[in-house]
């Protein structure tokens, strides 16, 4: 810390943070106007962001921006749309707000975590036959994950199974002089999906509306699932029961501040939900 007026040169190549000690304060209720007018004076010298450190050393920093001031990510300002699963602003960018995704029903394609993978745990494998093309790659995959073709599902590491239903981005070793890419199970049965009326045919029974992987069901984007009412997400209130939703909205009751912006639109809650 260092007392104003401060005439160290600073190299201008380099970024530097600077941070000012606007005021130190003790808390107490004549203090309040103090304790404000010291926020503001931050905010108006930082560009919106103030940090207070409290007597233990611990540090919480505040923005009016929409930015992460630890890590820099910004974000749009929150409005009404951006809780709407039927506008563009508010829906996931991957489900488009339908909250599903077409994909690999995994409980399908295992249908028993009991049987190894020679066995026949993967239906479309089967089992593997001895000296097969199919047989000689499953073992050059389980060579390069570290596991046999003799475990059953279920005792395989997370990640076996990962690499057997998603595929890697590193070559597998197949034989001297020959790698292979595999792009996972998952993803070759969705892109056969699409390109093919045949493959559809015999491997749609794989495929079922899972919940989408990047808003998992909830329809909106991240940034939505991220706001909390009363310590609950949109995303959270939405799968209530309708009975749960009305005495949740019935016994809210809102504070001088929230009471002038969200009076009209509780009350065409409570009407819409009875």
């Amino acid at each position: 810390v260092h007392e104003l007026p401060y005439d160290q040169p600073i190299d201008r190549r380099r970024r530097h943070q600077v941070e000012i000690v606007v005021d130190r304060i003790s808390i107490s209720a004549r203090n309040r106007s103090r304790l404000a007018e010291a926020i503001e004076a931050a905010l108006a010298i930082s560009g919106q962001d103030v940090i207070i450190v409290t007597a233990d050393n611990d540090s919480v920093s505040f923005s009016r921006l929409f930015a992460c001031h630890e890590c820099g990510q910004s974000y749009e300002q929150i409005t009404p749309r951006s809780f709407s699963f039927n506008h563009p602003e508010g829906w996931c960018h991957l489900c488009e707000g339908l909250g599903t995704q077409r994909g690999v029903d995994l409980n399908i394609l295992v249908p028993d975590e009991s049987k190894s993978l020679r066995q026949g745990a993967v239906k479309i494998w089967g089992q593997l036959q001895s000296g097969t093309l199919l047989e000689d790659f499953v073992q050059a995959l389980a060579d390069f994950g570290g596991f046999t073709l003799d475990q059953s599902w279920k005792s395989l590491r997370q990640r076996d199974r990962h690499l057997i239903i998603y595929g890697s981005d590193e070559p597998i070793p197949v034989r001297p002089g020959l790698e292979l890419y595999y792009q996972g199970l998952a993803p070759a049965i969705e892109e056969g999906r699409a390109l093919s009326r045949d493959f559809r045919h015999r491997f749609g029974q794989l495929l079922r509306d899972l919940p989408c992987p990047a808003c998992d069901g909830q329809r909106v984007r991240p940034e939505a699932t991220a706001v909390e009412f009363r310590g609950h997400t949109i995303g959270e209130i939405c799968t209530w029961p309708l009975q749960q939703a009305r005495e949740f909205f019935d016994a809210l009751e809102l504070d001088p501040i929230e009471r002038p912006r969200a009076e009209d639109l509780l009350r065409q809650v409570r009407k819409r939900l009875k």
